[in-house]
Order: C-alpha cells, then sequence, then structure tokens
C-alpha cells in the first residue's frame, strides 16, 4: 500500500493494528521500562501537536531535546502531526558547550523545543545562560494529557513538505539543515525494506542515538514502515556495557541491528569470555555496519569472536550512506558475504585500482558497501573534469534518487554546490556530490577516503577547521591559523592526530605538558574526541600553500613518515586501545581481595583511568578536576560499567561526569556504600563559618515600616512565584528578584514564565519586578564590587528562598547554593544599610536523631546535628545556623520554617515536580500506598506564602523563628483512604512489598519516582533502615506551630487540612495539567 507522507503510515497502522506493541525500551539496556503500541503512538503524536499548534508552530521548526526513551519517539510523530518541522538534537550534558545547539538555533530560527519533565528545568537554566537560547518555548510533552488530542485539526502535508531538518557536523559558525521531506523518506525506506527483505516477522535492536539521522531511521521509522518491533536503549547504556546490545539480540531473536565500526569492535574488547557463553546470535541475520569506515579485520575480529554463538559472517551487510541522501545509498545483498579485494596501495594512491591476486604488505583490503537499489543511480566522476572517471578508476561518489534531500536550509549557495551537479560533458544531472573517494567494481561500491578534509571518528563528522579553531585558543604558547587536525589509522581504527606551531617568543620557556594537556581537555570538551597524538612544531615550520593555506595531507604525511620540525610531541600509546578484559583478570582480582576503603576504591579510579588514558597513574591528582584528564564518552562510560561489575551496585552511565574530582567521586561511592555512613556521623558545627566582616558593626538597625524595593532570592522557584505575588499585592515595593540569565529582558521573561505556569501572572506586575543578573552560588551574587554595593544601598528588605532541593544528592552538591549563598545574602544584608534578611527554613533542620519523640517548639535551639542523613537536610542545618550567627551578631532576621509545600488550596496549582506529587501519581498508577506509621505534614503554597508575608510586616516577629506546618496533619494510611474514596484502586502494602513493587516497577526515567529511587532504597546506620524506615512516627519528633497560629489569630490566613475537598482540588489540577493520564472510577 502506498503512503505519500509519514502521518498517513501511522495512521494506517493505529486503525489496523491499533494494540500491535511496536516499540519496547530497555531502562539501563536490560530491564523493559515501557512499550507503545501503534494506537498509543498516534494518540501522544495526536495530543502533542494539537499543543504545538496552540503555540503556532505548523510550517515551523521545532528542537527535539529529548532523553533516550519512547517519548522522543511521541515527540518526532508530534512534530509531523502538527505540519511542524522537526529538528532532532542532542539535550546538551553538564559544562558542554552550548555552541552547536546555539549555531543551530540560529540556523532553523526554531522557536519551541520539546523535551521530558525530568530535564525541562535543567534546559532552562542552561538556557538562560545563553540569550539565543533563551527565547525558546521549551515543552514538556510527557505531562501532556492524551484526550488533548481531540483539539488537534489535521493540517495539509503531502510529499513534498519537509518532516525534518538533519543538521549535519558542519563548521560550529555555518552549520547546515539538510532538508528532508516525506516524500525522501518513503523512498529510502523502500530501500531498506527491500534490501533486507523485512517483513512482520523481522526484529530489531538499537541503541543508536535518534539525535542522528541513522538512529531515527532504523530504530524509529523503518519498524513503522516495514511494521516489525524494535527494542530500543540507551547509547551511554551500550557504551557502559556493549554486551547489552548482544544479550538483547538474544533474548528477543532480533533478525537485524545496525551499528557503526567500533562499536563490533567494542563488543570484542568489552566482553568477557563468560558474558559471551550466555549469547545466542544465531537468528541475527542483518548485521549492518555503516556510519563510518567499515575495517576488514574488524569484520574478521567479530567473526571469529562470535561464531562460536551463534553469529554468521554472511549475516555482516556493510553499508554505505549519508544524511544528504536520508541514510542508504547502498546495501549489500542479505545472506551473502561480504566482499572485500586486496588493492594495490601504489594505484590507489595515484586513483587507479588494481585487484591484487593476495595479501601482502603493498596491498590494503578494501570492504564493499553493497550496490545501488531501485531507481537509485551512482556514478564515479572525476572531481576536477566534472566527468564520468573509466573502469578502474577512483573518482567522487555521484548520487541521483528521490532519497535526495532538498538541500540545505536557507543556504542556497551550499544547496546548489552539493546538491545540484551537472556532468561538465554531457550536462546529466542533478546529482549529489558525496565528497568521497570510491570506486565500482562488478555493481559493487568500494570506498576509499574523502575528498575533503572530514574526519570521522566513531560514527560522527568533524570538520578539521573547528578543531584547529578550538586547539589555537587553548594555550597562549600557539601560533594562530598555524595548526592541522587529521585523522589516521591505528589498529583499525580511526584517531585524531594535532600538529600545532609554537610561537617564536615562546619556545625558550616551552612546558610542553602544560600545552598538550591544555590542548586535550579543550578538544574533549568541545568535540568530545579524545586525541591520539599532539606534535609541536617549530615557528613556521607547518606546511603550507603558496596562498599560505595549511596542507593538511601534507602534515599527515610529515606525521606518518617522521619529517616535521617537532619540538615537542605526546602520544597517547603505542599499545593497544582496547585492552581484552581477560588481561585485566590479574590485576582485578587483587582489587576485589581488598576491601572497599575509601584508600581502595581510590586506588581502582586512579588506575582505571590511568589505563584508560594510557597515562602513568602517579601523574594523576585526585583533587584535579575530572575533566582535566581529557576522558571521552566511551572511557567515562567504560569505567562506570566495570565499577558496577566491581561494587556491585548500579550506578548511571554518567556518573564520571557528575562529580568533579576523584576524590568526590570517591567519597560518594564511600558514603552511598551500605556498610558506611560517613556524612550522618559528621559534626556540621565545623561547617558553620560565618565571614567575620558580617556584622552589625556599631550601626543602629533602621527598619523601614514600608519598603520601597524588596530583594528576592529563589524567584523562578514554586514558593517564590508565590511569594513574588503576595509581596506585589500587600506592599507597594518594587521587587528586585535575583535570577540567573544572560540579560535583563531574558531574565524577566523567566520570571513571567514561572508566574504563568502557577497562573499568577497579571500584566501590571511587570513594571515592579526587577531582574538582578547573578548566581546564589557565586560570592557577592555573581554581581561586580559595584554593582553589590549599589544593590545593598537601593534595597530595604530581603527575602531569602533560594535553594536546591534534592533527595539524593550529597551535602557537596547543596554547599554552593544552600550554604554559601545563604552566606552572601547575609553579606548583602550588612553592606551599606543594615536590612532585615527573612529566610526560609525548613523542618528538615530537626531530622537528627536527638529530637526523636520529642514536641520541637518554635522557641527551641537547634542545637543537634548527629544522626542527620539527607543533603538537603544537613546543608539547610547549616545555612540556618548562620543567619542565627548573624542574628547574634546583631543582624535583624527571622526564619521560617516550612515543611512539604502542597498546590494552591483553591486552584490546586501545584509543583509536579514535588516528591509528594509523584508519589500520589505512583501510588494511582502501581495500584499501591505504603502502610507507614508516618505523619504526612503538607501546607498549602498560599498558606506559606501570605503567612510569611504577614509575619515579616510585623516588628515583633523579628529574632523569631516560625513553624509553618499542618495541624492537622495525616498520616500515608488516611491518604490511601482518601485516594481509595475517589474510585481509585489502591491496595495497602507493608513498606518492604511497596519497596519491592517500586523497585521492580520504577525502572523508566518516564516513571515519576525514577529520579528519587536510592531515596527510598538506600540503607543507613548499623541496623540497614531506608530514610522512610527511620522516619517512622514512632520514632520522630512532632512539630509545634502553636505560637505561629497564635501570631495569625487575628486574621483570616489559615491552614486547611488535607481531606476531601482539597485533595479533589488537587486530584483536579492533575488532570486538568496532563500530569495524571489514570482515571478514576468515579
Amino acid at each position: 500500500m502506498k503512503f505519500s507522507t509519514l502521518t498517513d503510515l501511522l495512521h494506517y497502522r493505529s486503525l489496523n493494528q491499533h494494540n500491535k506493541k511496536n516499540y519496547t525500551y530497555l531502562q539501563d539496556g536490560e530491564t523493559e521500562a515501557g512499550s507503545l503500541t501503534y494506537q498509543e503512538l498516534e494518540l501522544k503524536a495526536r495530543a502533542i501537536a494539537a499543543s504545538l499548534q496552540s503555540l503556532n508552530a505548523t510550517g515551523e521548526r521545532v528542537l527535539l531535546l529529548y532523553p533516550p526513551g519512547l517519548e522522543s519517539i511521541a515527540g518526532f510523530f508530534g512534530c509531523l502531526y502538527a505540519g511542524a518541522i522537526a529538528i532532532p538534537a542532542y539535550p546538551p550534558r553538564p559544562n558542554q558547550s552550548l555552541s552547536r545547539l546555539q549555531a543551530i538555533v540560529t540556523d532553523s530560527q526554531a522557536k519551541v523545543a520539546l523535551t521530558t519533565t525530568p530535564l525541562l528545568a535543567y534546559l532552562e537554566g542552561r538556557f538562560a545562560e545563553n540569550p539565543e537560547l533563551a527565547k525558546i518555548h521549551l515543552l514538556a510533552t510527557d505531562n501532556i494529557a492524551s484526550d488533548l488530542g481531540a483539539d488537534w485539526q489535521k493540517p495539509t502535508v503531502s510529499s513534498d513538505h519537509l518532516a525534518f531538518l538533519q543538521y549535519t557536523s558542519g563548521s560550529t559558525g555555518t552549520p547546515k539543515g539538510v532538508m528532508i521531506s516525506h516524500g525522501n523518506l518513503l523512498h529510502n525506506l523502500e530501500i531498506s525494506h527491500q534490501a533486507g527483505e523485512f517483513t512482520s516477522d523481522s526484529h530489531t535492536v538499537t541503541w543508536l542515538p535518534f539525535g542522528h539521522n541513522t538512529g531515527l531511521l532504523t530504530g524509529v521509522i523503518q519498524p513503522l514502515y516495514s511494521d516489525f518491533p524494535v527494542t530500543i536503549m540507551s547509547p551511554l547504556d551500550f557504551l557502559q556495557k556493549p554486551w547489552r546490545w548482544l544479550m538483547a539480540i538474544t533474548r528477543y531473536k532480533a533478525t537485524q541491528s545496525l551499528a557503526p565500526n567500533f562499536a563490533y569492535d567494542l563488543a570484542c574488547f568489552q566482553t568477557t569470555a563468560e558474558q559471551r557463553a550466555m549469547l545466542d546470535l544465531s537468528s541475527w541475520e542483518l548485521a549492518v555496519s555503516g556510519a563510518e569506515p567499515v575495517r576488514a579485520e574488524t569484520l574478521d575480529r567479530f567473526v571469529a569472536t562470535f561464531e562460536p554463538y551463534g553469529f554468521r559472517r554472511e549475516a555482516f551487510n556493510p553499508a554505505y550512506g549519508m544524511a544528504e541522501n536520508v541514510v542508504g545509498i547502498s546495501l549489500g545483498l542479505k545472506k551473502q558475504l561480504p566482499i572485500v579485494h586486496n588493492i594495490e596501495k601504489a594505484a590507489l594512491e595515484q586513483n587507479r585500482v588494481v585487484v591484487a591476486v593476495g595479501e601482502s604488505e603493498s596491498t590494503q583490503k578494501i570492504v564493499s558497501c553493497g550496490r545501488t537499489w531501485l531507481d537509485q543511480k551512482i556514478l564515479i566522476v572525476d572531481p576536477e573534469s566534472l566527468t564520468p572517471c573509466s573502469a578502474n578508476q577512483v573518482g567522487e561518489i555521484w548520487v541521483s534518487s528521490p532519497s535526495v534531500a532538498q538541500g540545505y536550509w536557507q543556504q542556497p549557495e551550499a544547496t546548489e554546490k552539493t546538491f545540484q551537479a551537472y556532468l561538465a560533458d554531457t550536462g546529466v544531472g542533478p546529482f549529489l556530490r558525496s565528497g568521497d573517494l570510491g570506486f565500482l567494481l562488478d555493481g559493487e561500491l568500494f570506498v576509499t577516503g574523502r575528498l575533503k578534509d572530514l574526519i570521522i571518528i566513531r560514527g560522527r563528522n568533524h570538520y578539521p577547521q573547528d578543531i584547529e579553531l578550538t586547539v589555537e585558543k587553548s594555550h597562549p604558547a600557539l601560533q594562530p591559523s598555524c595548526g592541522a587536525a587529521f585523522s589516521v589509522e591505528v589498529e583499525s581504527e580511526e584517531q585524531l592526530v594535532i600538529t600545532q606551531e609554537i610561537k617564536e617568543t615562546d619556545l625558550e620557556k616551552l612546558n610542553v605538558d602544560q600545552v598538550v594537556k591544555a590542548i586535550r581537555q579543550a578538544v574533549l570538551q568541545q568535540h568530545e574526541l579524545q586525541v591520539y597524538a599532539v606534535l609541536l612544531l617549530n615557528a613556521g615550520s607547518i606546511p603550507k600553500t603558496s596562498s599560505n593555506k595549511i596542507q593538511r595531507h601534507a602534515c599527515r604525511v610529515g606525521f606518518l613518515d617522521n619529517s616535521l620540525d617537532v619540538v615537542g610531541q605526546w602520544y597517547l600509546t603505542e599499545s593497544k586501545l582496547y585492552p581484552s578484559p581477560e588481561a585485566e583478570i590479574s590485576h582485578q582480582q587483587e582489587f576485589e581481595q581488598q576491601s572497599q576503603t575509601t584508600e581502595t576504591i581510590q586506588a581502582w579510579l586512579v588506575h582505571k583511568i590511568s589505563q584508560q588514558l594510557k597515562i602513568n597513574p602517579q601523574d594523576i591528582d585526585v583533587q584535579e578536576p575530572l575533566t582535566s584528564y581529557a576522558l571521552d564518552s566511551v572511557q567515562a562510560v567504560n569505567i562506570s560499567g566495570e565499577l558496577e561489575n566491581w561494587l556491585g551496585r548500579r550506578f548511571s552511565p554518567s556518573l564520571l561526569w557528575d562529580y568533579s574530582t576523584i576524590e568526590k567521586l570517591t567519597q560518594h561511592l564511600v558514603s552511598g556504600s551500605e556498610a558506611s555512613d560517613l556524612d550522618s556521623s559528621m559534626d556540621w558545627n565545623a561547617e558553620v563559618i560565618l565571614d567575620p566582616t558580617i556584622c552589625l558593626g556599631n550601626r543602629q538597625v533602621e527598619l523601614v515600616t514600608e519598603p520601597a524595593a524588596i530583594f528576592l532570592t529563589g524567584a523562578t522557584g514554586f514558593l517564590g512565584a508565590f511569594l513574588i505575588q503576595e509581596l506585589l499585592e500587600q506592599t507597594q515595593a518594587d521587587i528586585y528578584c535575583l535570577v540567573r540569565s544572560a540579560n535583563e529582558e531574558s531574565g524577566k521573561r523567566r520570571i513571567q514564565k514561572n508566574l504563568e505556569s502557577y497562573e499568577l501572572w497579571h500584566e501590571n506586575y511587570s513594571s515592579r519586578i526587577i531582574p538582578v543578573l547573578g548566581d546564589i552560588s557565586q560570592s557577592q551574587l555573581g554581581l561586580g564590587d559595584e554593582q553589590f554595593q549599589k544593590l545593598a544601598s537601593q534595597i530595604d528588605t530581603i527575602y531569602h528562598g533560594a535553594a536546591l532541593l534534592n533527595y539524593v544528592f550529597p551535602y557537596e552538591r547543596f554547599k554552593p547554593i544552600n550554604v554559601l549563598g545563604t552566606q552572601e545574602v547575609l553579606r548583602l544584608a550588612s553592606q551599606v544599610k543594615v536590612k532585615p534578611v527573612h529566610y526560609i527554613s525548613s523542618v528538615a533542620v530537626f531530622e537528627s536523631s536527638a529530637y526523636d519523640q520529642k514536641v520541637v517548639l518554635e522557641s527551641d535551639q537547634l542545637a543537634h546535628s548527629e544522626g542527620m542523613y539527607l543533603g538537603y537536610s544537613q546543608s539547610k542545618w547549616v545555612a540556618e545556623k548562620l543567619v542565627m550567627m548573624a542574628r547574634d551578631r546583631g543582624l535583624p532576621v527571622c526564619i521560617y520554617r516550612p515543611p512539604f509545600i502542597s498546590g494552591h488550596s483553591q486552584t490546586g496549582v501545584w509543583n509536579t515536580d514535588d516528591i509528594i506529587c509523584r508519589m500520589i501519581k505512583t501510588c494511582i498508577e502501581m495500584g499501591s500506598i505504603a502502610d507507614l506509621d508516618q505523619k504526612l505534614d503538607l501546607s498549602p503554597v498560599d498558606y506559606v506564602s501570605q503567612a510569611i508575608v504577614y509575619l515579616s510586616r510585623q516588628k515583633e516577629s523579628l529574632g523569631k523563628a516560625f513553624h509553618l506546618s499542618n495541624p492537622q496533619p495525616i498520616n500515608w494510611k488516611k491518604l490511601g483512604d482518601l485516594l481509595r474514596s475517589f474510585g481509585y484502586k489502591i491496595e495497602q502494602l507493608s513498606y518492604e512489598d511497596w519497596q519491592t513493587q517500586l523497585e521492580n516497577n520504577v525502572r523508566s526515567p518516564e516513571n515519576p519516582l525514577y529520579p528519587l529511587l536510592p531515596f527510598f532504597v538506600k540503607r543507613w546506620t548499623e541496623k540497614q533502615l531506608t530514610i522512610t524506615e527511620i522516619y517512622q512516627q514512632s520514632r520522630r519528633m512532632q512539630i509545634s506551630c502553636q505560637e505561629t497560629l497564635a501570631a495569625l489569630a487575628n486574621t483570616d490566613i489559615v491552614c486547611p487540612p488535607m481531606e476531601s475537598n482539597l485533595l479533589s482540588t488537587y486530584l483536579s489540577y492533575f488532570k486538568r495539567s496532563g500530569f495524571l493520564t489514570v482515571i478514576s472510577k468515579q
């Protein structure tokens, strides 16, 4: 059956095969964590499309910034159903440059980006740093209710309409978006369908990222087109343990899977004999190798390694393609042995093809990439004369096909040069110029190299001029415009080499190690590439043309024959880049025989990092930033996988990116082990250090009864939004809001967007909200001396609510914001004129076991910190002690301690990222709730904000603390009863049974409690209790709020109990916002 668009195709599948489960996601690469049927996918796509249409995104470009998972598939089709043009991309990692993403946005003029709720706040924070990205409207699609699809309007879309833009790894200043239409896609899908001989009984396993055209086509669109199921895992999970890929093929009896050449090598080098013994690869009929040059040595190695476990050599199917032709240009015949020829090297260097009888040192093995299919045509053309090459001659690969894309987005000159080539002798065309060199032999395409200087490593394209620019900026001793980046083959893999001139003035004092380290670190951070060799050259010696252009080819030749004028050099290693795990067994056994102490774990990390980098372990400083060691993503993820095996615990593949130094990573690993509990036994008083200059001194406190200017931190948070509204309504003051942003306009937009998200925004607020561009974690709040002093003189009162809230992070992650940020706020209060500080703390400061079974009054001293387990609680305790220390030095302060903050009591608006929201949703979805002897202390946000603003305006409040707890808390059993009263089927389980069910269910990032799983399962103390078990009511304190209630007695500010009416309001909001999609029986 013929279709003109992908949306027509999906609609057909949804109508006729609605219950067929086609997409399955493996969390951690092993555990099924979710699936999608055709009907579920279409319903989600329509709902997302309706949301996009409400943003006027039809015909516009829309960024896709998803983590690996099923939501990205729905987001892609949501764009198509909206008539928008999708732009698959990768969410930036922490500390990763935003330059590529900014270049894409600048070129495409995208106004909307789709993502998930867990990524939303992170992306908002990162985008605020960049004026261009700050304009993007971020939309979390996992919270969109499926019934919104009823509002979807079918757009007019034909086969000529663009489906998506695939941005190539072009020069960062001038990225190129390949325009791919529905017609291009459908033609290329039919080629793959016929070449692969796909049927509904086929099954593919993929880990390729959907941000790249190969992953998107093979893992998302081809299964839809050919109607077969696909099993998906994250690329990080594959890199962490390549065995997972092969095990998934075994488990699901997959018939095909595509991967770049390096992945087949990884599978050989990074699997053990024990792991391989568990495999059965006999179902694997089509092992496509593409996206980078295919090596004969890799094919031989993989067959030799995995043939005993069912893999057959004829399953290998090397292929060739490029984004400008959707994906596939040539593919081999199914079940045909790969064709490999020995070619004379000398002839090849002269662009001639001479096939040798046998293999020798003078020959080179070249693997066929298959043949053309359907009406697609491949020509070999002389790139200079633009005429067809004769037989047995190497030339540029040209392609003519309905798969050829429409050109480059908004770049007519580049489009004409690449997509509109014509033969000079006959005028036949147009053709796509690939920029790759090759030849045809017996109808088979052999790719020999690149016409351009493009570097392809691990399936990704890198332009040398980008890398060269990064290098020359990395150290002041390097001569600008006098470097060359190129690749060489080392042990069957492409590796990056840098040659760079040194300035003549720096030759005598040259520190080779320092310069090399700067180069390697810069290249890793900007391009995620490991450098194989760095050659520092004498001034004026790098090969150049007569017009002063760098001759990269001559540099490469000089590197290979040692003819360059080198003044300093560094090589990664001469040994294998991927050593066999068996070679490490004896060293690993040494570690396994030792206990897992701080010293042992740290030594293990040093050994593994030095092994990956091929450097002396003594050269590694555990207090140096991990980024300085230039580990690439493959190496970092490999280490986390080996760490899992050794410690017997699960870790995120991104573990090494989450900690700044080896020392801090070691501390995390030790504190996280079940046998230790370092943080809970620390003396937190040692952390309470307040700069002695923060004091009243000889000044008098002159309080302003009606402040004209109020300074607020935490303005983009949940409580912060309601405090802004309350302060604007109850005072005439201007509100100066600390916000991280590139400029005042984007900063104000962030604040407005936050207020809008909680249904609080009014246009008349705008003139009284003044963004202060800074950073709570930085000295002087990230402001310069002059600006800090100016702000200190302008404001009359401070409300400090900014805090990092997380139930998993260690204390060190909280300290810069929660502790040091509080010190800087107190510093601001003490400068120029003394200003009162209204500090928003938490009842979590009483987490210490010393308060167990006691009633804690507002007037009680904050004396105990022993037995505190959560990093958040520890940081709030230390911060509050700083505030008390400032109070003792004469500064006017007031402390407010809220419990869990719930949604607005009238509108139900709530921050659905909150742990209680996540708990309620999970309990409803799992159909169970834990039978906990534990009170649930929830105060609505309107009560908390109104109480804080009222109390802060009473002179008698200064110096006091107030407990904003709910005077009528409920327990979890009562919450379960209330939910059941609304028709939800919820079983009451013991905590142990509920925890087991939770661990079995919460394996997908899409599950609301996924980010908090460590909070529920980590065990502490010698009794090995979870936090929830520690907090059982029988062992916990009671928070008294009698003094607070007395202070509010003559107002209408009342905290409502968590009863049926209030819960009904919250559940209504959950449904209205799309947070909760499970329908009750009522």
